[in-house]
């Protein structure tokens, strides 16, 4: 299991790894991936994953997130692994993809995907709170 740590104190109302951005803003956030012991996860050779969710709904007695609003990858512009054997990623959220997402209260996970194919959450449905 892989936990991450975001280098802000938390926010007001906030839980941890929640992102705060302004709609149609460059917001910018440095992302540390690590082990349960609080060792570096490293990242080396791995792609990392983002998305964003609008709505959270029940169906038959399970929470499912649904309607992605952002989806990013480290194949992409806007999500960068800086330093791979320290776990460092950089997530770049620039105007082009925030401009069309209204100002609401979201959900997003971060994770990345070991060479087996196993996806690992570092960021399981936190906050992600969009402002004008």
């Amino acid at each position: 299991m892989a936990i991450v740590s975001l280098p802000h104190e938390p926010m007001v109302g906030f839980k941890r790894n929640a992102l705060f951005i302004v709609r149609g803003m460059f917001n910018e956030f440095d992302v540390t991936a690590q082990n349960d012991d609080g060792s570096a996860l490293d990242l080396t050779g791995r792609s990392v994953y983002m998305v964003a969710y609008r709505h959270r709904e029940i169906v038959e007695d399970d929470l499912h997130y649904v309607n992605p609003v952002l989806k990013q990858d480290s194949n992409g512009a806007f999500i960068a692994i800086t330093e791979p054997a320290a776990g460092k990623i950089k997530l770049l959220l620039v105007g082009s993809l925030t401009e069309a997402i209204d100002p609401d209260m979201y959900w997003y996970d971060l994770w990345y995907v070991k060479a087996d194919g196993q996806k690992v959450m570092l960021i399981d449905k936190a906050e992600f709170k969009v402002h004008e």
